[in-house]
């Protein structure tokens, strides 16, 4: 964990909301997602943050008043959950798209002469998982799709679910998945580094691995990560997950690749308005 963050954990979605400068990003990022199809609603949000805000308290209170706030304001207003699917249909396509454009640095990873398995490490309810398949164009019954995470979701038809715990090896045979994403996950990693080599020990060799990330290299990158995800994990999605806190700059995930073991073919940011500062790198399995 980034030492500015160790030192105020507890009380890291306050600190996040009083510096200026990163509230204003994490105003813009509920402004242009959760909140997108309602002002109103979006103020409504605000205020009720910044009330939350105004005497000192924990994150574990903040988050369960906000959340139940949220789910209040969701059971109003039905066009909030509405919003939100349509936000997570945009992002499916989104991430579509971008996995085509990267894989067009490395022709002809995808085999197509034979039946090949796609796994996503982290696929949680698997809808990024079935709109990446479709986009590969992955024949039913024929290729393998295959979702990996350690809480058990409910996942579309068409996709193995396969559970796991972490930290642990897969429960997959080594050098069986032609390709593999691990999609702004990495950073919820207790050992970012030892599960890209979970991933590379499972991919064949010469296979690909996508990977997404956050782009974080300052102090403040790290508190609005962190506050942000609070949101999504206590908020939006209250449940068994917890926020990530290995949020690292571009150019340490770089490192932390080859360490895993991994050649870096093409490494891009994403994006360039989104305050999340999204990236995506092309991985291949190396010394194979």
């Amino acid at each position: 964990m980034n030492p500015a963050l160790a030192e105020t954990k507890t009380h890291a979605f306050q600190i996040a909301w009083r510096d200026g400068t990163i509230r204003h990003r994490m105003k813009e990022a509920l402004r242009t997602g959760t909140f997108s199809k309602s002002l109103a609603l979006y103020n409504f949000f605000i205020l009720k943050i910044e009330d939350v805000c105004r005497y000192p308290q924990d994150d574990e209170t903040i988050i369960t008043e906000l959340a139940n706030y949220f789910a209040a304001l969701s059971q109003q207003y039905p066009q909030l959950a509405a919003s939100i699917k349509d936000k997570q249909a945009l992002r499916v396509s989104r991430r579509a798209i971008q996995v085509n454009r990267m894989l067009l640095n490395l022709p002809g990873a995808i085999p197509v002469a034979r039946p090949w398995t796609y796994l996503d490490v982290g696929c949680g309810n698997g809808h990024v998982t079935a709109g990446v398949a479709r986009a590969l164009k992955m024949r039913p019954r024929y290729d393998d799709v295959i979702g990996l995470d350690v809480l058990p979701f409910p996942v579309p038809a068409g996709i193995t679910f396969t559970p796991y715990a972490a930290g642990d090896a897969f429960p997959l045979e080594k050098e069986s998945i032609d390709l593999a994403t691990i999609f702004t996950v990495l950073h919820h990693a207790d050992d970012p580094v030892q599960l890209l080599q979970e991933t590379r020990r499972v991919l064949r060799p010469g296979a690909v691995c996508l990977v997404r990330e956050f782009h974080s290299p300052m102090s403040s990158d790290y508190f609005f990560n962190y506050a942000m995800d609070l949101l999504y994990t206590g908020v939006y999605n209250p449940g068994d997950m917890r926020p990530g806190e290995h949020y690292k700059a571009m150019s340490t995930w770089h490192k932390l690749f080859i360490k895993a073991g991994f050649e870096v073919v093409h490494i891009r940011r994403l994006e360039e308005t989104n305050p999340f500062k999204p990236f995506m790198a092309l991985l291949r399995k190396a010394g194979a």
